[in-house]
């Protein structure tokens, strides 16, 4: 993927998405140290280094000994799930970890993921207004589908 930059970036945002048989950039992976598993998770590399997330591990920073006793902050141990609710039954969005207007656009990022990769190595643009492939109509047909008589989609 290639995101456009805001102001809290330094141009573009490239994004590599790997699955499967395929790893990430060599440059990334010969930064973990020898033993650390991470079958799942991803890579974020910034100026100074590399933040390696491992699902149900803790974060790494990379290459370790650039980080040496560096900590990370204690984090409030206020929960998701808890943030949620709270939003949905008081209102109040302030804890919410993922809020709509960020999750959503994330979420639809990680499932045109999955589009790409049926139409690799194919290009896709994507108009996000409309919510279509403008560059692959075959890809279309993984995006929307026709429902049965009596179910439908709000707003589609």
């Amino acid at each position: 993927y290639e995101f456009p930059g805001t102001p809290f970036t330094d141009g573009d945002l490239k994004v590599f998405w790997s699955s499967g048989g395929e790893r990430a950039p060599e440059e990334l992976t010969s930064l973990v140290p020898e033993g650390v598993k991470y079958r799942y998770g991803c890579f974020l590399k910034g100026e100074n280094g590399v933040l390696l997330l491992r699902h149900g591990s803790s974060p790494m920073l990379l290459p370790e000994k650039k980080f040496v006793g560096i900590e990370p902050p204690k984090l409030d141990a206020f929960g998701h799930h808890n943030a949620f609710i709270d939003a949905i039954l008081g209102g109040d969005r302030s804890r919410l970890l993922s809020p709509v207007d960020f999750a959503a656009p994330m979420t639809e990022s990680i499932l045109l993921g999955n589009v790409a990769m049926q139409h690799s190595p194919d290009w896709l643009e994507w108009d996000a207004k409309k919510a279509r492939v403008t560059n692959n109509e075959a890809a279309n047909e993984r995006i929307h589908r026709t429902y049965r008589a009596g179910w439908k989609i709000m707003g589609t």
